[in-house]
């Protein structure tokens, strides 16, 4: 009787300790996972804050194109002056996390090596943009495009957050075509 008991107990014991190695093992991967999801989540945020940036930016030099018209003011350069002035205070205003502008003449690899340091205020870039203006009758066509500099091959970017990988990018030879009535 008492071999029976022993086999029991050492049973009961062999069971606990499977019981508790297996909780053990579900909290491992219970954090793991809960690690993965908050990355997961904050690269979708970072994401979601770059698309917000990259589709008011084409707002902004849109709406800033018809109201130039609207006023009779445009001529190239003070529709360029304007995009260029209204693009700056829309970046001020963002003020994300890490949110600082580079400028390079590649798509580099290593972006995310770059450190504040090298950051550039956005009105280093305000020559980059070039308008033209085309009058015809009662129609005004404007195009806006990010020339990328003397080579051809500059752009902007953003890092959106330091921790992530997702930047926001003007690219070279990046244009907005608008038609106003005026």
């Amino acid at each position: 009787m008492n071999s029976k008991a022993f086999f029991t107990f050492v049973l009961v014991l062999a069971f606990a300790f499977f019981l508790l190695s297996f909780n053990s093992q579900n909290l491992k991967f219970q954090k793991n996972f809960d690690s993965a999801l908050n990355s997961a989540i904050a690269l979708e945020i970072a994401s979601a804050k770059r698309s917000v940036a990259e589709s008011n930016t084409g707002f902004l030099i849109e709406k800033t194109i018809e109201r130039q018209v609207f006023l009779k003011q445009d001529s190239p350069m003070q529709i360029t002056s304007a995009i260029n002035s209204g693009l700056s205070g829309y970046f001020q205003q963002l003020r994300l996390e890490g949110f600082s502008f580079y400028s390079t003449e590649f798509y580099l690899p290593g972006y995310s090596k770059l450190s504040s340091q090298f950051a550039i205020p956005f009105l280093q870039f305000s020559d980059e943009f070039k308008a033209n203006v085309v009058k015809l009758k009662e129609l005004t066509l404007v195009e806006v495009s990010f020339t990328g500099g003397l080579s051809g091959k500059r752009l902007v970017f953003a890092k959106i957050s330091p921790a992530d990988s997702v930047y926001f990018i003007i690219p070279f030879n990046y244009s907005i075509k608008k038609a106003v009535v005026s």
